[in-house]
This record gives C-alpha cells, sequence and structure tokens, in this order.
C-alpha cells in the first residue's frame, strides 16, 4: 500500500488519532497513535515516507467497518418537556 492509502486506510478505519514525523540525528522518527485506545506505533528510518509507513503499519488497529455504522441520534421531543424542566428566571 502506499503513504495515502495508509493513511486513507486508517482514516476509513476511524483509528487515525495522531500521527507526526520529527528529524532525528539519524533520519526521521514518525508516531501514529490509534484512537480505539492507548496503542501506538513509531518507527525510525532515514526516508521520511519508510518512517511513516513503518509507524502506520506497526500499530494494531480495529478492524474497517463494512458498511454505514453511525445511526442518526433522534432528536428530544420539544412537547415532551414539563414546566418543571424549564426555567422561566
Amino acid at each position: 500500500m502506499s503513504l495515502e492509502e495508509l493513511i486513507a486506510d486508517a482514516a476509513h478505519r476511524g483509528e487515525l488519532n495522531h500521527l507526526s514525523i520529527i528529524a532525528s540525528g539519524n533520519g526521521f522518527h514518525a508516531v501514529f497513535r490509534i484512537a480505539s485506545g492507548a496503542g501506538h506505533a513509531s518507527a525510525s528510518d532515514k526516508d521520511p515516507v519508510e518512517a511513516l509507513r513503518a509507524a502506520l503499519t506497526g500499530a494494531k488497529m480495529a478492524r474497517a467497518p463494512r458498511g454505514p455504522s453511525m445511526k442518526p441520534t433522534p432528536e428530544p421531543d420539544p412537547v415532551a418537556a414539563t414546566e418543571e424542566d424549564m426555567d422561566f428566571g
């Protein structure tokens, strides 16, 4: 997979919480944190793309969703409010 595809896959899974890269004495150091827990992966390489690729592939992510997983939240019924719920100042 290309770096772009790895990033898109992590985003599609809902796992793209943090992705960073910084220059180090021997090249670059990349860190990837997943959203579903405290998991993370880091990697170093002389090539920044390879460091990012290694960090993204080293994390244990949740499975990719198979279809629409978000369900709409119903709006509260405005008629259900009682006088006790209302603040008249």
